[in-house]
């Protein structure tokens, strides 16, 4: 079992049925105020974590209190992701389960695979943007996602970064295109990750690209994946504005 539950995205939650459910389900019907820090034995809660990492860090204040109390579970809240650094978001994944607000009343689950460039969660960004959106269209998003990402790292490995995948979904100058002829084939003829790597390369070529470029005999991928061009692109305008 993981070590508590780090709530994101507080002032979405409210009071919404929800968040209630997740509390009462963590701390049971006689809980206190989660607006009140509460330490004991059993529980830990932290509410608006936000300005204490002005002068910490997440991962120190929990390792301080796990190892002050390593039985008890933590409940903590912050009302913005982007008071995480990304070596705190990834300590987080680790050890605690992690909810994002994406709307009044709603929320989703970090997948274990969640895409993060730059401390930014861009799954959990596209969900936030557009909550309601048809599960038909959330899914040709997030396959674009992956597809794109499956180049990028082969590429770039660890130090991906968000004007990368602004760059590869705008085709900006061209770069969709030499990104795709540039992937390095350095996987095993026969490998999973080969087989991955040719499918997104080969996809972004025929299908996605066709759009991009204008041509007569496009798809409508590129037109049905515009809201995770605008996302992606707003974050990176965010980043290097």
């Amino acid at each position: 079992m993981k070590k508590g539950i780090l709530i994101i995205g507080k002032r979405k939650f409210g009071r919404a049925d929800e968040l209630e459910k997740v509390l009462t389900a963590e701390l049971g019907t006689n809980r206190e105020s989660i607006r009140v820090d509460k330490i004991d034995s059993q529980h830990v809660i932290l509410d608006g974590l936000d300005e204490r990492l002005n002068s910490t860090t997440l991962t120190e204040l929990m390792t301080g209190i796990l190892e002050l109390m390593p039985h008890a579970r933590i409940v903590a809240t912050l009302d913005s992701i982007e008071s995480l650094a990304q070596e705190d978001l990834e300590y987080a994944q680790k050890h605690f389960d992690i909810l994002f607000g994406i709307g009044t009343g709603r929320f989703v689950e970090f997948n274990e695979d969640e895409v993060i460039l730059d401390g930014l969660p861009i799954r959990m960004y596209l969900l936030e943007e557009s909550p309601w959106t048809p599960q038909f269209f959330q899914d040709i998003n997030e396959s674009t996602l992956r597809k794109a990402m499956t180049i990028l790292r082969n590429l770039y490995g660890d130090e991906v970064t968000i004007e990368h995948l602004n760059d590869l979904l705008h085709n900006r100058n061209h770069q969709t295109e030499k990104m795709i002829k540039e992937s390095l084939e350095h996987f095993e003829e026969d490998s999973h990750e080969r087989y991955m790597l040719d499918e997104a390369r080969i996809w972004f070529a025929n299908d996605y690209l066709t759009g991009a470029k204008g041509s007569r005999t496009a798809t409508e991928t590129y037109d049905r994946t515009g809201s995770l061009r605008a996302i992606v692109h707003r974050l990176y305008q965010r980043k290097h504005g």
